[in-house]
């Protein structure tokens, strides 16, 4: 009945939340800035590598985590998602497991390339682990915010390098292209892509 279904629908926003509380969440994200910002600064050389390789590292296994999902294996408790076909890990939400491991890609990148020489393995897995568990959250936000940050992190990472730097500036530069495209299309038809893009 109309009346059920409208009470379930309410039932899932509330579980869900909407874009708007995704939003608060990213807040978080400002904590982990300060705290390499305050390890980056320090005397001690390990101290930025071991803050890298933790972000690295979570991502590495709520990603993964997620990739079990999407294959159908879930080993240790069960959080089915709601949204057809996408993973939400043990955030049980594929929007708020796509907004983490958005974040946690570009740490995963710089574990990858880190001067530190046994971080490198554990930050190529995590690189692939976090793209999987991106992929089987089927979050188009968060796929997006993602490689925007990638592209960030390349041209800090690759700042000496004048070719690969022009490389990154133009795939920021179809990126943004993209995005406003798709966004102006969107708003025009009242899609919530709006919204992902938005954030």
């Amino acid at each position: 009945r109309d009346d059920q279904v409208a009470e379930r629908a309410e039932l899932v926003e509330g579980v869900g939340g909407g874009y708007s509380l995704y939003a608060d969440g990213l807040a978080a994200y400002l904590l982990c800035a300060l705290v390499f910002w305050t390890t980056a600064r320090s005397d001690l050389p390990e101290r930025p590598a071991l803050a890298v390789g933790a972000l690295a590292g979570c991502s590495a296994v709520v990603g993964g985590y997620g990739a079990l999902q999407a294959f159908g294996l879930d080993p240790f408790v069960s959080l089915r998602s709601f949204a057809g076909g996408r993973t939400g890990s043990t955030l049980g939400d594929p929007v708020l497991l796509g907004a983490v491991l958005a974040g946690g890609l570009p740490s995963a990148l710089a574990a990858a390339r880190s001067p530190v020489s046994g971080l490198r393995a554990p930050g190529r897995a995590a690189v692939v682990l976090t793209s999987m568990g991106l992929a089987a959250s089927g979050s188009r936000g968060a796929i997006l915010a993602a490689a925007v940050g990638a592209v960030a992190w390349g041209l800090l990472e690759f700042a000496d390098r004048p070719r690969v730097r022009r490389a990154l500036a133009a795939a920021a530069a179809g990126l943004a292209l993209l995005g406003a495209g798709v966004w102006t299309l969107r708003r025009q038809t009242g899609g919530s892509d709006s919204a992902r893009l938005a954030l």
